[in-house]
């Protein structure tokens, strides 16, 4: 996992690489993070497929990139189809409702 930061003139931006990690590394890199007024999320749309629906319903879509390799999770892209399998998907991500949803879980 590699992290940035980076002082833009919008404010402080945190980025984190977490290519090829596991969803339950993205989650947690989510609980795991302070306070932010707007978290994304950038990961191919498979990922975002298997979360569980109650983590998945944080998630509010925001563009898809087309056409993406993820050679990575290549069972979960042929499973998710030739446009799903191969997008990515950006998607802000209220991070109090993660919280919530891990925490009933």
């Amino acid at each position: 996992m590699l992290t940035r930061t980076i002082d833009a003139d919008s404010g402080r931006v945190v980025i984190t690489d977490l290519a090829g990690a596991s969803q339950e590394t993205l989650i947690n890199n989510l609980l795991s993070k302070g306070p932010a007024t707007t978290t994304y999320v950038v990961t191919p749309v498979p990922m975002y497929k298997a979360l569980p629906s109650r983590v998945s319903s944080c998630f509010d879509p925001q563009t898809r990139i087309f056409p993406h390799l993820d050679l990575d999770h290549v069972r979960e892209n042929i499973e998710a189809g030739l446009y799903d399998g191969l997008a990515l998907g950006v998607y802000t991500v209220e991070r109090s409702c993660v919280i919530t949803a891990t925490r009933d879980a």
